[in-house]
């Protein structure tokens, strides 16, 4: 993730940023809860702008897609910690998030390790991992997606397939192709060049 200095960025509409966990009900003018459902707080979550709505003072106000309130409320860049960039590294994992393996393990974090959801038997630790959230000595223990948690009382005991999770980041990698699966896909024979 990359810290965002709100005089500077410039926010875009599906652009993912979290918000900060410390403000509350009334902070910089702007309600943060939906008063048609004060226990929908959005502190520390992170969400998708939908629109940008402008700017003043130096700030930009938008909109989020999570947003379900029947009336517009408002949001503006003093209210975002980070933005979620492109990549993300094992400095961006955090108490309570989740991730899932190469090998389709899941595991919570809790400060410095991983502990496996299923039975809480399997743990890693966090340092084992490069930058880049993958294990140089056990390829299957690469982390491929990262998860944050939305209502879930005790971490261990929520199931990723409910709605307690939500997908905030997911490894691409190319995809490994042949010369007959490219020749195939043109219709004809190619000769790949460099440049």
């Amino acid at each position: 993730m990359i810290k965002l200095n709100p005089k500077t960025t410039k926010l875009e509409v599906g652009m993912k940023v979290m918000l900060r966990s410390d403000l509350k009900g009334g902070d910089y003018g702007c309600q943060i809860y939906c008063s048609y459902n004060p226990e929908r707080m959005m502190q520390g979550e992170i969400v998708t702008i939908k629109t940008i709505e402008g700017r003043w003072n130096n700030e930009a106000y938008f909109t989020i897609v999570e947003d379900t309130c029947p009336h517009w409320n408002g949001y503006h860049t003093a209210m975002i910690d980070y933005i979620i960039g492109e990549g993300m590294t094992k400095d961006d994992l955090k108490t309570k998030m989740g991730v899932k393996t190469r090998e389709g393990s899941r595991y919570i974090v809790l400060d410095d390790i991983i502990v496996r959801n299923s039975d809480a038997k399997g743990f890693n630790l966090i340092d084992n991992y490069q930058d880049d959230l993958t294990s140089a000595r056990f390829p299957m223990l690469d982390i491929m997606e990262i998860y944050q948690p939305r209502n879930c009382g005790t971490m261990l005991k929520c199931e990723f397939e409910s709605s307690a999770w939500k997908l905030i980041w997911q490894r691409t990698e190319p995809k490994e192709v042949t010369m007959s699966e490219v020749n195939a896909r043109f219709g004809y024979d190619v000769k790949i060049v460099e440049g």
